[in-house]
């Protein structure tokens, strides 16, 4: 009689845990799905030849030397820097990053596709960081050899804002 009122209280406590379970999934998945729908996609800043074109929130806008970028907590910045590293010439980060955002490793440089022999080919120099907390700050980049002056700058104000309530 014992193994059978075990073996009840089993079924009734599985079903029990089950239930809630379920439940606890359309409570849940409703926030989920919205938080999905509504985290902004990562804001894009891409330099060419003194022209930097930005792509934040589904518009884009235009800017010369200097860039203002607004992003929320764990959103991505990604920069698209045109450049020529057989020239000698480079894209590097001057100074500390803000505290706001972190760097996702050090950026890739990645070449035009070209002929094969061609020499003397540009490409792209990609960075990309995470928004980590609200704050704001300013990333300074530099295209230049390494002794002498930079060939171009390029400013960006970046400002990290907390996640709205919404989408938490």
């Amino acid at each position: 009689m014992l193994s059978l009122n075990t073996s009840l209280s089993s079924r009734r406590l599985r079903r029990a845990l089950h239930i809630g379970t379920c439940a606890l999934g359309l409570v849940i998945l409703p926030a989920a799905l919205q938080a999905m729908a509504t985290t902004p996609s990562a804001v894009m800043v891409e330099h060419s030849k003194d022209e930097t074109t930005i792509l934040q929130n589904g518009q884009t806008t235009r800017a010369k030397e200097h860039v203002k970028v607004t992003l929320f907590a764990g959103q991505k910045l990604k920069l698209h820097l045109r450049g020529n590293i057989t020239t000698s010439y480079a894209w590097s980060i001057v100074g500390a990053v803000p505290a706001c955002v972190a760097p996702l490793g050090e950026g890739k440089y990645t070449d035009d596709a070209h002929p094969e022999g061609m020499v003397g080919g540009g490409g792209w120099k990609d960075y990309a960081f995470t928004a980590k907390t609200p704050g704001s700050g300013t990333l300074r980049l530099i295209y230049g050899r390494s002794s002498g002056e930079p060939a171009e700058t390029l400013t960006i104000d970046v400002t990290v804002q907390a996640l709205p309530a919404a989408t938490k």
